[in-house]
């Protein structure tokens, strides 16, 4: 079940890419971090998916749709698990 401080937590750290937070902000997230496990993972599943659609390049065209971007993720996906 998702907690208030759970809901503040996420908001953090997604405006955390976007702008500095305060030194209470970050203290907030790092005690956050120790007490929430179910927070923690979400965090690290959230970086590692980002960092996963950075790595893969895809090239805007005209008609780029979602789902054309989503079968090139999936086509360079699957050429680097073979």
């Amino acid at each position: 079940m998702l907690r208030l401080r759970c809901y503040l937590f996420g908001k953090l750290v997604r405006e955390h890419r976007d702008r500095v937070l305060i030194r209470e902000e970050k203290e907030f997230l790092d005690r956050h971090r120790l007490e929430c496990e179910e927070c923690r993972i979400r965090e690290v599943n959230t970086q590692c998916s980002l960092e996963a659609l950075k790595s893969v390049e895809v090239d805007a065209q005209p008609g780029l749709t979602t789902q054309k971007i989503v079968d090139s993720l999936e086509k360079a996906n699957k050429l680097r698990t073979t």
